[in-house]
């Protein structure tokens, strides 16, 4: 099945969580210095679902990625410079990655003492995946962006 260029694609290995979370906080990037930013704005904006991301956005705040003020005048804004956030920063904070996973072979909890048959490639793969999103900073993703998300 071909993806239409009109139908937007998942990010790869992301939970859409993770996804969503994510493309919230680049938005709130490309609006730094603008102040506090509602939760509907940001849902509007992304085509997401308001209910859903006002929860991921609680728990960024939660994890200290977002700063967040309630009421009439609230929302939110990024509690660091986008150049002190990592995209696996904002995964971590969504993903609980503190659950150990289960065995790609089983019903079972990874266990690195009783390793199974694919545990140390895994292992590497996944180490391979992660580091891109822990050396790359939300200011790089944008670099190639109008940060102040003007069109001109």
């Amino acid at each position: 099945m071909r993806n239409d260029s009109n139908t937007p694609t998942r990010l790869p290995l992301l939970s859409q969580t993770a996804e969503h979370a994510l493309r919230a906080v680049l938005y709130l990037g490309r609006h730094e210095g603008r102040g506090l930013v509602s939760s509907q704005e940001i849902a509007d904006a992304l085509g997401a679902p308001p209910n859903y991301l006002s929860k991921i956005l609680r728990m960024l705040a939660k994890r200290g990625i977002l700063r967040s003020l309630r009421g009439p005048n609230g929302g939110f804004q990024l509690a660091a410079a986008p150049k002190h956030i990592t995209p696996a920063q904002v995964v971590q904070a969504v993903d609980d990655v503190a659950v150990p996973a289960t065995c790609l072979l089983g019903d079972r909890l990874c266990d690195p003492d009783d390793p199974c048959a694919v545990h140390e490639r895994w292992s590497a793969l996944s180490a391979q995946v992660l580091a891109p999103l822990q050396s790359t900073s939300i200011a790089d993703l944008l670099s190639d962006t109008n940060v102040s998300g003007d069109p001109s």
